[in-house]
Formats: structure tokens, sequence, C-alpha cells
């Protein structure tokens, strides 16, 4: 396919950024639509949704990443109830109680994770 049949194919560069917008991942885009994925990179990129390199549109965050161990909330009450060294506050306490590592609850205190709040 020439380049610039691949600029004209308006239509299915429509549906690509749909699906880029629905959050899907470009190489599931490509498999689906029989193209290579840095072609899907490519349009999501010239329709300003993509980072040029990895194609990764839309940063998910907080409770829309697929691999967030905390909600919302269970974030604001741990920086809420969060005791240094407190047996029933403290770090571990914590972990503990929402099944995370020690380190996830470190992260969240200190912003370093959920810090767009």
């Amino acid at each position: 396919m020439s380049r610039v049949a691949n600029c004209d194919n308006t239509e299915r560069n429509a549906e690509i950024v749909r699906l880029r917008k629905a959050g899907c991942w470009p190489a599931d885009i490509a498999k689906t639509m029989g193209i290579t994925r840095k072609a899907v990179i490519g349009v999501c990129y010239r329709a300003g949704l993509a980072n040029k390199y990895t194609g990764s549109a839309m940063v998910l965050r907080g409770d829309d990443h697929p691999s967030a161990k905390l909600t919302r909330a269970q974030v604001d009450t741990i920086r809420a109830t969060y005791r240094p060294y407190c047996p029933e506050f403290g770090q571990r306490a914590q972990a503990k109680r929402y099944s995370v590592d020690p380190q996830t609850i470190r992260s969240v205190i200190a912003e370093l994770t959920w810090a767009d709040r």
C-alpha cells in the first residue's frame, strides 16, 4: 500500500482514532484492522492523541488505570489517617488493611503516586 493511499484513508483513520479514544491499545487496533502497530501510532500521533515514539495516548490515572490497586477514596483515607510509627495507622498497618505492599502506602503518602490531588 502506498503512502498516499494510507493518508487518504480517512474512514479507517477515524476508526483508529475512535478506538484509541475508547482506550484500545495500538497493538490491539493493529491486529483487528490488519495493519502494523506503527501505522496505528502514526495515525494517532497525527490526530494529536499519542506520544510520537510509544503511542501512549491519554494517560490513564487513578481509578482508570488498569493496574491501580487502590481507589481515590482509599487514597484519601490513607492520607487522612496515616500516622508514622503508629501500630494502628502506620505504613504497615495501612498496607495490611488495603492488601498492598508497604511501599505502595509510602508512595501514596509521599505523593509519588496519586499526586494529582
